[in-house]
């Protein structure tokens, strides 16, 4: 005989389902509460969920901060914020709209650069520096900025999606190269 549950949408046989080990009941418990362990390490690690996001405290503003927002035009106008991963030091410099909700999208883009930044391939892909995602008119930029030490800082651009997708690469291009050479 055959059962489902609600939510999952094929056939178990019967024959086949098992009680959990008193290891896996822990240890899912763990991940459920925010304290998955993991195996390699001993140390904690975020939950795979969208909840362990970096936790992230105001940073410095670049000295140029206000000028690569101007520069940024393609994006339409943009404020100038930074933060800082409080457990890996990377910066998370951001170009936003005004009424962009900026430490979200920081805590995403920072996020983001480290599932970038894995050496191993990643379905063939490797390590990459940047990503661009458009939602309707709006687009946002991640990249990933070298770092001769310590964590690689993070670049987050976002705004209108004009049409221009070559204008805007080129700007942020440039803003890299600014925010690098500060």
């Amino acid at each position: 005989m055959n059962r489902t549950s609600s939510s999952i949408t094929a056939w178990v046989p019967t024959s086949k389902l098992t009680e959990p080990s008193a290891t896996e009941v822990s240890k899912a418990r763990r991940a459920a509460a925010g304290h998955a362990v993991s195996e390699a390490t001993g140390h904690p690690r975020r939950p795979p969920d969208g909840t362990g996001l970096p936790r992230l405290e105001p940073g410095p503003e670049p000295a140029s901060g206000s000028e690569v927002a101007e520069a940024l035009d393609a994006f339409g106008k943009l404020t100038a914020s930074s933060f800082r991963d409080i457990e890996r030091g990377a910066l998370v410099h951001c170009f936003l709209p005004p009424e962009a909700a900026v430490a979200p999208l920081a805590a995403f883009g920072c996020a983001l650069v480290a599932a970038m930044s894995v050496e191993g391939p990643a379905g063939g892909f490797g390590s990459f520096h940047s990503a661009v995602l458009r939602s309707g008119p709006k687009r946002l930029e991640v990249r990933r900025l070298p770092s001769a030490a310590g964590a690689a800082a993070v670049l987050l651009v976002g705004g209108a999606d004009t049409g221009r997708p070559g204008l805007a690469r080129l700007q942020v291009e440039r803003a890299a190269a600014r925010l690098l050479g500060a």
